[in-house]
């Protein structure tokens, strides 16, 4: 599987590496920028390793599979998706949205009032049954 990118690096041509932004066991996410169209974008990048990178693979691609198919406003859109078992370079690009987490929110605003909570969750939610109602299960919901 590829090494992970360092900040400055350049992807398919396309993309240049500007933050890291997370990383699970699954992969990582970064802030890049799509250089001929001049603007940032979150690149999700596969990192398959373990006893069984295939089943990641397959696990990453059914992932982009379902996720293309949503078009509420309150979830992420995908804009690119590369899938080359040459290099095996897997990756997908989607919106990058400025804004801090809930858990951040949470630390420099402490508790919030019910009626907050309620309309963050709402967004949520709505999100969440236009998944399920395409059998879409989202198993890993961070704040």
């Amino acid at each position: 599987m590829h090494a992970l990118p360092s900040i400055g690096a350049i992807i398919d041509e396309n993309y240049e590496i500007k933050s890291l932004l997370g990383k699970g066991g699954f992969g990582a996410v970064y802030l890049a920028r799509h250089i001929p169209m001049e603007r940032e974008v979150a690149l999700k990048l596969l990192i398959a390793s373990g006893h069984n990178p295939q089943e990641m693979i397959q696990r990453f691609r059914r992932e982009v599979m379902a996720i293309r198919n949503l078009s509420h406003p309150n979830t992420i859109r995908i804009f690119d998706y590369r899938d080359s078992t040459e290099d095996t370079l897997i990756y997908y690009t989607m919106e990058y949205l400025k804004g801090e987490t809930l858990k951040d929110l949470v630390r420099s605003e402490g508790p919030q009032a019910p009626r907050r909570i309620k309309h963050i969750l709402k967004q949520i939610l709505k999100s969440l049954a236009e998944a399920h109602s395409l059998g879409i299960i989202h198993r890993d919901l961070k704040p």
